[in-house]
């Protein structure tokens, strides 16, 4: 389910003049009953993508990709003719013998788009191109499904046989299906064979080309298969072609962390949004989909939105990916850290303040309420109070929490799953802080330091650092930290709400974010925390009077090696 859309003063306007004044639009209230709206007056389809990797190049065939494109009667968008520009960048290079020699500036190439956005019309362009502007003796296209394979087979061939000039360079019977398998032969020789993926090894070396559509489910074995058919070519090129993949999109994962890197040699286009982004505002879709009001259906939009998940909306038509994490990638927190960082007699002090969190994942499936509060030897107690089935029960049980412990403070990120309840819990009279944008970076950098705290360079002799920061043997915590992403906000890390492998991140965010409650509001006050005792990762001797902020006993230790983390 979705979360509850916010009622905004706004929406009294109407749809273009909202539009004019830069005001949120909601894809679903397009197709609300008595919703009036011109295509007009709608935002258009960005041609520019949100996440764009080039290689430098000297030169381009993009132009000839574009006039074979012209003269088969393609009717190009802005943003396919940069992409054949952008694909088809060349350098010339010296050998070791001192010639020069041409070679693609991008041996890999990436278009990562959502569906029905025309990436298949560069497809056949680069096919086209291949074969009767750069000579280029065998390309294999491959397809996840023979319907896709049969359709871009049909397309080409259309465009063939309506250009007499090209007509004019295919064999005699050129043109060839038997058996599921399909291709298209010159006069000279050469050949492009269009083939459904399969795990068995493909036959042949020497190709130019190899097509790799639907690239969202492209395995790791296919890609093992089917790889070597390039080997063995001076000047090959591997263009990847889909869209926005999930935890089974392996090969996609590298190549978007390829990307993330700046490898060399990757031409990466992409039309992305987060995963934690609004999937309902009109703004964004019209930025992830350049086709949008250019053949695009606004209607068509607003039914998918209604009647996918979140989770398919934001990746089939948003480009929000899942991809799974590296094999073998460490925690965003050390493990080990986090083991020492374990104390089973934490507890907050007697006294002092405690900082209350309400978190949820984006489909509001499970809500968390996690608590932070200072020990009796000055280090921060973090802990998950609730962390239950959906999110309505979220308010009577933090107003028990306030009156049970005799107050404390109710946080809140207005512009995160909870945020809708904020009205809720003000008029039942609960006191709500709320976060801003930078205060999700500013947790995470705190979180990060306070439980692997940096050693002394000055001092090689000194011990190592204790954390000042505790949790309980939080099963729930550790479970949400093992399988836990970092995402960006201005360039800077934080914890991300989302991740492939589906485990709730809400313990982990929570526990977060209610410690910075703690800090913020300490150096808000001009106060400043004892520093924790370096003598044990324990709280103080000091007796605890405070009872568990939980009201019930701390789960018991995970044990990761039985996990599938």
């Amino acid at each position: 389910m979705h979360a509850p859309p916010v009622v905004e003063p706004e929406q009294a306007r109407s749809i273009a003049e909202r539009v004019r004044r830069g005001e949120r639009v909601r894809v679903s209230e397009l197709i609300d009953e008595g919703a009036e709206w011109a295509e007009r007056d709608l935002p258009m389809g960005t041609m520019t993508p949100t996440h764009e990797l080039v290689p430098a190049a000297q030169f381009t065939h993009g132009h000839y990709a574009i006039e074979v494109a012209e003269l088969c009667g393609y009717d190009l968008y802005e943003f396919q003719r940069d992409g054949l520009l952008a694909k088809l960048g060349a350098n010339m290079i010296e050998r070791r013998d001192g010639s020069m020699v041409e070679r693609w500036a991008a041996v890999e190439t990436a278009d990562v788009i959502a569906r029905r956005n025309g990436k298949s019309v560069e497809i056949e362009i680069l096919i086209l191109f291949g074969l009767f502007m750069n000579d280029e003796q065998q390309i294999m296209y491959t397809a996840h499904r023979d319907d896709t394979a049969k359709a871009v087979f049909n397309h080409v061939r259309a465009a063939i046989e309506r250009t007499p000039e090209l007509l004019a360079k295919v064999r005699k019977n050129g043109f060839r299906v038997a058996n599921g398998q399909r291709s298209i032969t010159l006069k000279t020789g050469a050949v492009c064979y269009f083939r459904t993926r399969t795990n068995e090894a493909a036959r042949g070396e020497g190709f130019d080309r190899l097509i790799l559509d639907e690239a969202q489910h492209l395995t790791e074995l296919q890609m093992a298969s089917v790889q070597p058919v390039v080997t063995g070519s001076e000047n090959a090129q591997i263009n990847y072609a889909g869209s926005a993949g999930d935890l089974g999109a392996t090969v996609l994962a590298k190549v978007w962390r390829s990307f993330e890197a700046n490898e060399r040699s990757l031409c990466y286009r992409g039309w992305h949004a987060d995963p934690e982004d609004d999937f309902d505002d009109l703004a964004l879709v019209a930025r992830t989909n350049p086709r949008l009001g250019h053949g695009l259906s606004y209607e068509f939009i607003a039914k998918e939105f209604r009647r996918m998940t979140r989770a398919q909306f934001g990746r089939e038509r948003c480009g929000a990916a899942t991809y799974p994490r590296a094999a073998g990638a460490a925690w965003v927190i050390p493990e080990e850290a986090w083991k020492v960082a374990n104390d089973p007699e934490s507890a907050p002090a007697a006294t002092g303040r405690l900082c209350y969190v309400l978190e949820a994942d984006m489909e509001l499936a499970r809500g968390t309420i996690s608590v932070g509060g200072r020990r009796d030897d000055g280090a921060m107690h973090l802990e998950t109070i609730d962390h239950n089935p959906g999110v309505g029960w979220m308010p009577a049980s933090v107003r028990d929490l306030l009156e049970k412990n005799e107050g404390g403070e109710v946080w809140v990120d207005p512009v995160g799953p909870c945020g809708f309840m904020v009205g809720d819990l003000r008029q039942q009279g609960i006191a709500v802080r709320l976060f801003t944008s930078q205060d999700l970076p500013e947790a995470f950098s705190w979180l990060s330091t306070a439980i692997a705290p940096s050693k002394d360079p000055r001092d090689p002799q000194a011990p190592d650092p204790q954390p000042t920061a505790y949790h309980r043997e939080d099963m729930d915590m550790t479970l949400a930290l093992a399988a836990a992403q970092t995402r960006k906000i201005r360039e800077r890390l934080t914890l991300a709400r989302t991740v492939p492998e589906g485990v709730n991140q809400g313990p982990i965010v929570g526990a977060m974010l209610a410690g910075w409650a703690v800090v913020k509001g300490e150096r808000a006050g001009g106060r400043v925390p004892p520093p924790p005792s370096r003598s044990s990762s324990t709280a103080s001797s000091s007796p605890r009077t405070r009872p568990n902020p939980r009201g019930r006993r701390s789960g018991p230790t995970s044990d990761l090696t039985t996990s599938s983390f």
